[in-house]
């Protein structure tokens, strides 16, 4: 079939037939490589179908690269998604790809890249509300891992699936605090919405440490610290 649609002296429409023939057999062998050469040969000799040859070629670079992870090649997979063009893919296709590259590049170290590419996630509209929460909590991971507490903090404000309510504020209190910011908000409103009574008794000692006022502080945490004496 591949030899029928590079047959240049043959009929147009049959050596169309055959070139899809040939793609679809190396789909029915898994063989993506071959896949990815092919489709783009043949994106050149028929230029009508450039855009569906293209998107296909760079499909199975997806489906290498995952086979590569799978099998804990990480090195082959990063290559492989280095050389996806999403220029030449489907919009779903690109959010795939970069999805892949901020597990593989974090497996591998590439915390940098890792970011990048889920900076360029949050950056796309096609992105869909999961992709982005995903992108969020890697975003936050890798500022965290690279001591970026101020985007860490960021980033934690905007996810929404994950951590209970309280514990996302009480790690935003964390990056706030390390970062250098106000973290006094975040422990106020995780008094407010926390039902677990040792970290309310934890918070609340650590607003009266803090307070420009203690022996007033320790009269608006009474409620909270007197169930436990001694720290009272």
């Amino acid at each position: 079939f591949r030899s029928l649609a590079s047959d240049a002296s043959g009929p147009k429409a049959l050596r169309q037939q055959a070139a899809n023939l040939a793609l679809d057999a190396l789909a029915q062998e898994k063989d993506d490589a071959s896949l990815q050469t092919w489709s783009a040969e043949f994106s050149l000799m028929f230029p009508e179908q450039k855009a569906e040859y293209n998107q296909l070629s760079q499909k199975s670079i997806l489906a290498q690269a995952a086979k590569a992870a799978t099998n804990g090649d990480n090195e082959s997979a990063w290559q492989l998604l280095s050389g996806f063009s999403a220029s030449l893919s489907t919009p779903e296709d690109r959010i795939k790809a970069l999805h892949n590259k901020v597990l593989v590049a974090e497996k591998l170290g590439r915390l940098s890249d890792a970011m990048a590419a889920a900076i360029e996630i949050l950056a796309l509209k096609s992105a869909s509300e999961e992709e982005r929460q995903f992108a969020l909590g890697r975003q936050a991971y890798l500022a965290e891992m690279q001591l970026d507490f101020g985007t860490a903090l960021k980033a934690t404000e905007k996810i929404n699936v994950g951590a209970t309510p309280d514990q996302k504020l009480l790690k935003m209190a964390l990056y706030a605090d390390l970062s250098g910011q106000n973290s006094l908000p975040y422990y106020g409103n995780f008094l407010k919405v926390s039902k677990d009574t040792e970290q309310k008794q934890s918070v609340a000692a650590v607003l009266v440490r803090r307070s420009q006022n203690p022996a007033q502080e320790i009269i608006s945490q009474k409620s909270i610290l007197e169930k436990n004496p001694s720290l009272l």
